[in-house]
């Protein structure tokens, strides 16, 4: 018996060797990995919002470019309320991101959190819409200015004279404000003139569409006759569209947006929309990937150009816009791959089909 003793405990003790070292082996490739994973990028995306299609390409551009340059992506979404959004910076912050990119839901309210991430040694790309007084790394966008100096541009070509109804976007977004400042760039001498009227011009608290839907709607019932509606957004312009097609004025009235939505762009080659703004959301999302990855690698990105966020002045990335109509749609549109001409055209018969 004593000897079978000794044969199970020897056994025993074997087994737990085993196991022991298994379970070392086990550890080691866990900290490997972890080494790895310290050892490689890792940015955190954080977006207002993704309800509009063109905020979901920018993330899938965005992350996809990141990934090809090795680098790891966590996406953040707040939709669209900026306590949600800190929350989620601070989530981030604790994951260990080596950049923030944040495409902010209100320009006042991110403020604190992105000091106390540039405290914590994390670079900061404000992503299309700028942060105020946050000192953040890049700020990377489109030259929103001209964008809305195109819109109005296009407007007095369309509509020389007339009454014009302005809906702008979200006073919370810094964007909003330069598309205004370029509208009125563009049609302010024609008003002094008197050859256009500013029948009404109103701003969004949020980028809610409701606000476009009832201005409309209260100008219609007015009885004052529309020429020309510069819309802030195409989710703007199609709820214009909207209050217009309920009253038999959708066609008659000029009604122009900006973002190149499908939706928009079907609109335009129906009729009911003549202009949209194109901005190359693959250019602006591959080009703050990349220049996130520079900046955790502490390169300098020898930027030119800047823009002041209330108190300093942050190094500026701007992309450039197009004024899309139906006459260049598939030079603009189809050519450069961002909508499929059977897409834009598919309640259109075919026989109508550019060729």
């Amino acid at each position: 018996m004593k000897g079978r003793n000794w044969v199970v405990l020897i056994f025993v003790v074997g087994v737990l060797i085993i196991i022991v070292k298994l379970l070392s082996g086990d550890n080691n490739s866990k900290e490997n990995l972890s080494s790895e994973k310290e050892d490689g990028i890792v940015i955190g995306f954080s977006l207002s919002s993704i309800v509009i299609d063109r905020w979901q390409r920018d993330r899938d551009v965005f992350v996809a470019t990141a990934k090809e340059l090795g680098a790891e992506v966590i996406v953040q979404t707040a939709n669209e309320d900026n306590a949600t959004q800190i929350k989620q910076i601070e989530y981030l912050m604790k994951e260990g991101v080596d950049v923030l990119v944040i495409n902010p839901d209100d320009k006042d309210g991110l403020t604190d959190v992105v000091r106390r991430a540039k405290e914590q040694g994390i670079k900061v790309i404000a992503y299309d819409r700028s942060i105020s007084n946050a000192d953040v790394d890049v700020y990377v966008s489109f030259d929103n200015e001209k964008l809305g100096r195109l819109m109005g541009e296009a407007m007095l070509e369309f509509v020389p004279t007339g009454n014009y109804v302005i809906i702008n976007g979200s006073l919370m977004d810094n964007n909003s404000i330069m598309y205004n400042q370029g509208f009125h760039q563009a049609i302010d001498e024609a008003e002094k003139n008197k050859t256009i009227q500013v029948i009404k011009e109103v701003w969004g608290k949020d980028w809610g569409e409701e606000i476009a839907y009832s201005s409309m709607e209260e100008v219609i019932k007015s009885g004052e006759k529309v020429d020309g509606v510069i819309a802030a957004n195409d989710r703007f312009a199609e709820a214009a569209i909207r209050v217009l097609a309920e009253n038999r004025q959708a066609g008659d009235v000029v009604v122009i947006g900006h973002d190149a939505e499908l939706s928009a762009c079907q609109r335009i080659v129906e009729g009911t929309q003549k202009a949209t703004i194109y901005k190359s959301i693959t250019d602006m999302a591959e080009g703050a990937a990349k220049l996130a990855i520079d900046l955790a690698n502490d390169k300098d990105l020898n930027l030119q150009s800047t823009y002041n966020d209330g108190t300093y002045e942050v190094p500026r990335v701007m992309f450039d816009v197009y004024v899309v109509t139906k006459e260049n749609m598939i030079d603009i549109i189809v050519n450069r791959g961002f909508h499929r001409l059977e897409d834009i055209y598919q309640n259109v018969p075919k026989e109508q089909w550019p060729q």
